[in-house]
């Protein structure tokens, strides 16, 4: 247990020995996931070596089946999948569009 002296303003431990500063808590206005990525732009040569190494490895085979689901027109059919696949409904909107760009070569 943590207990605080009256003189210094500071916590200390059980015994005394050990003093701290007491922890501040702070509640960011923004959620964190937004912090990491706010303002953070691709520079040019990153978002070249992305576009290559998607050119040289390929698809993955869920991203394959999504595109034959595009080709046959199942949009809905093929956005469920990749739901449950990805996990998060913006991330499915952004896989998507990219899909059926390159379901329309």
């Amino acid at each position: 247990a943590v207990v605080s002296t009256q003189s210094t303003g500071m916590a200390a431990s059980k015994r005394g020995k050990k003093r701290t500063k007491p922890i501040k808590q702070h509640f960011p206005s923004t959620p964190i996931t937004k912090q990491k990525t706010e303002g953070k732009k691709l520079h040019a040569c990153k978002l070249q070596a992305r576009e290559l190494v998607k050119e040289i490895s390929g698809f993955a085979p869920y991203e394959l089946k999504a595109i034959e689901m595009l080709k046959r027109d199942e949009d809905k059919k093929c956005k469920r999948f990749l739901k449950k696949r990805l996990g998060r409904i913006g991330v499915v909107k952004r896989k998507l569009d990219s899909l059926t760009v390159e379901s329309r070569k």
